[in-house]
């Protein structure tokens, strides 16, 4: 665990040091939930609620998973290397992206219910879709972008695994989603809650089996 807290404390010493990307991550919610409520004159039906939130957090979640290791030069590479496992440092990363997605899941809830209202049945279990669902986002494609991230072509890799393992991950948030938005109460939400942590966590899995092979420090 010692390792792991080191390279939590490294990984949050980066990203506070270049906050242009978390604020470029919340204009990018703040821009989109702006121009839905000038699209939309009042609250908006509750499918199309749904699906305008979770467009806009799964390209939050893009945009953080591929900038997690996309950006990261050689020399760190080969630093990383001398300081922490592979493994270590693919869980670093994928906790600090969680958080950060997290947090925009959150701020993107609130934004979107100031101005476009709330057409939630279930307040309380949708913020727990929220934010599992965040999460899940986060666990896949991360993984996938350590992965493909030692690779030349390594945004055409990285499609090829997300897609496969992102669809289904988005289809259960989105049907959890929707259950929430009905009513359903929290503990009908369970199962479909613990397919999208199932889901997230296959790649998580095969990232921490895989990635030491693919390591070229």
């Amino acid at each position: 665990m010692r390792p792991l807290f080191r390279a939590l404390q490294l990984e949050w010493a980066l990203e506070f040091r270049q906050k242009s990307a978390l604020m470029a991550g919340l204009l990018f919610v703040a821009g989109s939930a702006f121009l839905a409520s000038k699209t939309y004159l009042g609250t908006p039906p509750s499918k199309a609620w749904n699906a305008l939130l979770w467009i806009v957090l799964l390209f939050s979640a893009l945009h953080a998973a591929t900038r997690s290791f996309a950006g990261v030069p050689a020399a760190r590479w080969w630093l990383v290397g001398q300081w922490m496992t592979p493994v270590t440092w693919l869980w670093a990363k994928g906790i600090v992206t969680a958080v950060q997605l997290v947090v925009l899941g959150v701020f993107s809830l609130a934004l979107f219910s100031f101005l476009l209202g709330l057409p939630v049945g279930n307040p309380f279990g949708f913020l727990l879709v929220v934010v599992l669902g965040s999460a899940g986002l986060s666990g896949v494609l991360t993984t996938t972008a350590a992965l493909a991230a030692q690779v030349d072509a390594r945004a055409s890799l990285m499609a090829v695994l997300s897609i496969p393992l992102l669809l289904p991950t988005l289809a259960t948030i989105q049907r959890a989603a929707l259950l929430a938005t009905a009513g359903v109460s929290t503990l009908d939400l369970l199962a479909p809650l613990g397919s999208v942590a199932l889901l997230a966590g296959v790649p998580v899995v095969l990232g921490t089996l895989l990635f030491p092979y693919l390591w070229k420090p």
